[in-house]
């Protein structure tokens, strides 16, 4: 039986290397996108609440303007600052920054006294306060500003190399299978045109090296399995060659022998026949023929023509011999008259 072995391993194996580097690529693609969008959604909160707190807390530093020509502070301008404590406050607990909470506590009791006492001696006792409040929600938006705006150039040049990896990655697997392509052919076409130019050798009966049935390649088993039909084939017939010389020997010897019987019969006047019964014929030699007195031709050689040359006084017991002897084979002698 020829056995091919089988290619799977080595194309899943070339398939795998061209495949990782783009399922990998992939993934750390995915992955960065994945990290940059949580840590940019996070970041755009945190600038949010900063610039609410700005603006909330602005619309109260111009309620307190106003309030040196009106004598008080405004209703709108005390729940601005309110809303800038709230979102002050918030910003704190997420980015747990203790300068913003500190920051958010500290508006909070202004905005209580505020809340108790409006007038613009309560604003000016708390004026050190305000500023300082007002110092620290300046700096958390500019720097979560400059937080936002480094995270998006960060993004950006993040982006650019993705696309050079991906070309670059590109570009490598293109090379990579035209590479196993090559491969492929050379695993392939070699074995499969040294099998056909071998098995072509081997149907005309020519000789071949070998040196061509060592091929050591994925399907060189093929190619090794010619090499061991082609040598049994060679054996097979060597031997067959030696059998049908002994055997025309064998014919040769046969011939002569009935040469030489036949010479002999002539000579002592003799003859012999022989009939097989599986296969109801029979044969006679040439002096048999001619004791009885007929040619080859005249008469056939058959038991039913043979009995009716036997004198008829003598042909019923010669049947009962005859068929004692095939129901007992052995040896038996007979003698008998020829009409």
């Amino acid at each position: 039986m020829i056995k091919v072995q089988s290619l799977r391993h080595t194309i899943i194996a070339q398939f795998l290397v061209i495949l990782l580097p783009v399922v990998a690529l992939l993934v750390y693609q995915t992955w960065q996108d994945a990290r940059r969008s949580v840590e940019m959604e996070h970041l755009a909160q945190l600038h949010g609440l900063a610039l609410a707190a700005k603006e909330r807390y602005a619309t109260f530093l111009n309620g307190a303007t106003d309030a040196v020509d009106t004598s008080a502070l405004s209703r709108s301008a005390v729940s601005a600052l309110w809303d800038a404590r709230h979102a002050l406050d918030e910003l704190g607990q997420r980015s747990q920054s203790a300068e913003i909470v500190h920051a958010a506590k500290s508006i909070f009791a202004m905005a209580e006294a505020l809340e108790a006492d409006a007038g613009v001696h309560t604003l000016r006792a708390l004026g050190d306060q305000i500023a300082l409040a007002r110092t620290v929600i300046h700096e958390a938006q500019a720097d979560y500003d400059l937080q936002l705006n480094e995270l998006i150039q960060q993004s950006i040049k993040q982006s650019a190399l993705g696309v050079q990896i991906v070309i670059g990655v590109s570009i490598l697997v293109l090379l990579m299978t035209i590479w196993c392509v090559f491969r492929m052919i050379h695993y392939l076409s070699r074995p499969l045109e040294l099998a056909v130019s071998i098995a072509d050798r081997i149907a005309e009966g020519g000789t071949v090296a070998e040196g061509d049935f060592n091929l050591q390649l994925d399907v060189g088993n093929l190619i090794r399995s010619l090499g061991r039909m082609y040598r049994n084939l060679k054996s097979a017939q060597s031997e067959a060659h030696v059998h049908r010389k002994g055997l025309e020997e064998k014919i040769d010897q046969l011939a002569d022998s009935q040469t030489s019987l036949a010479e002999a019969q002539h000579l002592a006047q003799m003859g012999n026949w022989y009939w097989d019964r599986a296969g109801a014929r029979g044969n006679w030699s040439d002096e048999m023929y001619r004791l009885l007195g007929f040619t080859p031709g005249e008469c056939a050689p058959s038991w039913r023509n043979f009995l009716r040359l036997v004198d008829a006084t003598e042909q019923a017991s010669l049947r009962a011999q005859f068929r004692s002897l095939i129901a007992r084979p052995g040896s038996v002698s007979v003698e008998h008259h020829i009409t």
